[in-house]
């Protein structure tokens, strides 16, 4: 999980105190700089389910923690994480859609740019042409939507999640 939200933020300008940032990777498996055990944060012993083949990744990545993933790209991408009052001089996490906004006028140059910077240009056709036709569906006048839901597709997907 860290590494899908260091990629996110890095490809959106984000901004962060990493105090509600490292909350919310923690309630997703990965509290960063203290794993559970030697082996990190993934048991070396996982299998994948129904399968026996190792995955210790799948440890912490299964249904609730997909569903928690793409909430928290959700929560990025639509309103930040605000500052922690407790906290001195905190500023909260936010990023920035613009590059994405200004092709928005074109789904698929905007959707292009997107699978370049997010997944290197790895995303499936079949995959790419479905997020083509949903962020079409939006109003071309409405930039900063089709943007947000570009990327939330495209984040939240298990080509970005998984890999990162």
């Amino acid at each position: 999980p860290v590494l899908m939200v260091t990629a996110l933020l890095r490809t959106l300008n984000g901004t962060t105190d990493g105090v509600g940032l490292s909350d919310r990777t923690a309630s997703l498996g990965q509290r960063v700089y203290t794993p559970p055990s030697v082996f990190n944060y993934y048991p070396a012993e996982f299998t994948i389910p129904g399968s026996p083949l190792a995955g210790p990744e799948f440890g912490i990545h299964n249904t609730a923690s997909a569903v928690a993933r793409s909430n928290l790209v959700y929560t990025l991408l639509y309103s930040g994480i605000g500052a922690d009052p407790t906290v001195p001089n905190a500023t909260g996490t936010r990023i920035t859609t613009t590059l994405f906004e200004e092709l928005a006028a074109t789904p698929t140059a905007m959707v292009d740019k997107m699978n370049d910077l997010l997944l290197g240009g790895q995303l499936p056709a079949f995959a790419r042409d479905i997020i083509v036709q949903t962020v079409s569906q939006v109003p071309a006048a409405n930039s900063v939507e089709r943007a947000r839901l570009g990327l939330y597709l495209m984040a939240s997907s298990y080509h970005f999640q998984v890999q990162h």
